[in-house]
C-alpha cells in the first residue's frame, strides 16, 4: 500500500519542492516499482504451512486489539464485521474510553477525497479471516503464529532467517526484530537505512536527472533532502 500511495503523490511532491520533472519521476517509478501481481507468497511463508488462497465464508470475528480504561462503565462488547465502518458513537467510545490507537472513521478529515477500498486493494485486499471452513487460508496462518508464540514462551526461538530481515538486522534474533518494530518512532529504520547507504563504501548513488542538484558536494541537497523525503513518505502513508 505504501508503494501505491508514494507512486501517486511523489512526482508532484518532487516537482513542487525540488523542481523535478514529474513525468521523469513517474517513468522511473514505473520502471523500478515492485509488481505485486507476480509476488510468490511461498518466499515469505514456511513451506509446510502454506495454503493456496481460496474463497472462504467469513464468520465475522475480529480481533479486538484494545482494552477499556478502568473508569469505563458501559456494557462489555467486542467488535465484529457488522461494526465496520465504525459508527460515530462507537468511534467516540473507542477514542476516549479505550486504549485503541488512532481511531479513524470514514468522516475523518484525512479521508476526504480518498477511497478506502482503493488503498485496501493496493495492499493486496482484505486479509484472511476466521471461517467455518477448516481448510480456509486463515487457519494455517493462525497455527503458525500460535506455534511461534508457544516456542518463544518455551525459550525455543526460531532462527531469524524465517523473517528474511534486512541487512541492518542480520545480527538480531526474533525477539529483537519484534522489539524493533514495536511502537518505534516513525521513520527510524528508514532513516538508519538511508544513513547506512550514505556512509557505505559504495556510496549512495542519486539520479541527478530526477532531482536537480546545486553542486557536486551538496549536504542540503543530499542528507537534508533525503531526511525530508523520509518524513514526507511516512506522513503520506
Amino acid at each position: 500500500m505504501g508503494q501505491k500511495v508514494i507512486a501517486e503523490y511523489l512526482p508532484e511532491h518532487l516537482a513542487e519542492m525540488y523542481g523535478a520533472d514529474p513525468d521523469a519521476v513517474r517513468a522511473k517509478i514505473n520502471r523500478l516499482r515492485f509488481d505485486w501481481n507476480s509476488y510468490n507468497p511461498r518466499r515469505c511463508t514456511v513451506k509446510y504451512n502454506y495454503v493456496e488462497p481460496r474463497i472462504a465464508v467469513d464468520m465475522g470475528c475480529r480481533f479486538n486489539k484494545f482494552t477499556m480504561y478502568p473508569e469505563y462503565e458501559g456494557p462489555d462488547f467486542e467488535l465484529k464485521a457488522p461494526d465496520y465502518p465504525l459508527s460515530d458513537e462507537m468511534a467516540h467510545t473507542l477514542s476516549y474510553e479505550s486504549n485503541a490507537y488512532s481511531v479513524v472513521t470514514k468522516n475523518d478529515f484525512r479521508m476526504e477525497g480518498h477511497d478506502v477500498e482503493h488503498y485496501i486493494a493496493a495492499a493486496g485486499g482484505y486479509p484472511p479471516r476466521p471461517s467455518p471452513d477448516p481448510d480456509a487460508p486463515y487457519w494455517p496462518e493462525l497455527k503458525e503464529v500460535t506455534q511461534r508464540q508457544l516456542d518463544r514462551r518455551d525459550g525455543k526461538l526460531p532462527p531469524v532467517s524465517i523473517l528474511n530481515p534486512p541487512k541492518l538486522w542480520k545480527s538480531f534474533n526474533v525477539t529483537e526484530v519484534a522489539e524493533a518494530v514495536h511502537d518505534e518512532y516513525p521513520g527510524t529504520h528508514q532513516g538508519n537505512m538511508i544513513n547506512s547507504m550514505i556512509v557505505s563504501e559504495e556510496g549512495l548513488k542519486l539520479d541527478y536527472d530526477i532531482l536537480p542538484f546545486r553542486c557536486r558536494e551538496d549536504f542540503i541537497g543530499t542528507e537534508v533532502r533525503l531526511a525530508a523525503l523520509n518524513t514526507w513518505s511516512i506522513m503520506s502513508k
